[in-house]
């Protein structure tokens, strides 16, 4: 993977999204007549500095950290074109929309 360029501001995240399985059929239905998921799972490529609470103290992320897979709500990721490509979608996550990290160890 590539170096991102892009630099996420407050408590959002880069994440890119792990596609989803083919049917067990084999039939590969296109993307734009197939339902999206309301979940969606993804490997956090850079974590903002974390966002400022009402008294103007720096809330970092919480144990969200690069490499991490999360799940998150699918309808909150903002797509990011110039670092997607046909082969992989990149999306920015709010910290508040991940629903859990996903560790393997």
């Amino acid at each position: 993977m590539a170096k991102s360029n892009v630099f996420p501001l407050a408590d959002r995240m880069l994440v890119e999204v792990i596609p989803d399985e083919v049917a067990k059929s084999g039939i590969i239905i296109p993307d734009d007549i197939k339902p999206k998921p309301k979940q969606a799972t993804g490997k956090v490529i850079v974590v903002g500095p974390g966002r400022y609470d009402q008294q103007g103290n720096k809330v970092p992320l919480g144990d969200i950290q690069p490499g991490d897979i999360v799940l998150f709500d699918r309808a909150s990721g903002i797509p990011v074109a110039s670092v997607s490509t046909k082969e992989r979608e990149v999306v920015l996550v709010r910290e508040p929309d991940a629903y859990a990290v996903i560790r393997t160890k």
